[in-house]
């Protein structure tokens, strides 16, 4: 399953989020209905996610944007990423998701 592609928008979706170097920095859940949660807790999404088109984002509690993720490839062992942005205080930068298996 694709969240980017998957016209199926009431599945749940895991990911791991890895930053810059491939390292996993926490497990991303999309849920049905909007919600998406981040383990470790201390991560701080605790709020919605939509997707417009290949466009997935992620707002916080206020409806900001936060984190988009827009682009697919294959990392070094051939495995579908999704890369992206998360803004950090005043920053955007570059993560991507992994699907979780």
């Amino acid at each position: 399953m694709n969240i980017l592609r998957d016209d199926n928008l009431d599945t749940e979706y895991d990911y791991l989020l890895l930053d810059a170097s491939g390292a996993v920095i926490a497990r991303i859940t999309f849920l049905p209905g909007g919600t998406v949660n981040a383990f470790p807790v201390d991560f701080g999404f605790f709020s919605s996610w939509n997707r417009k088109g290949q466009v997935l984002s992620i707002l916080d509690q206020e409806g900001r944007l936060i984190a988009y993720f827009n682009a697919e490839g294959l990392d070094d062992r051939g495995r579908k990423l999704i890369w992206g942005s998360i803004k950090m205080g005043g920053f955007w930068l570059e993560y991507s998701l992994r699907e979780a298996v």
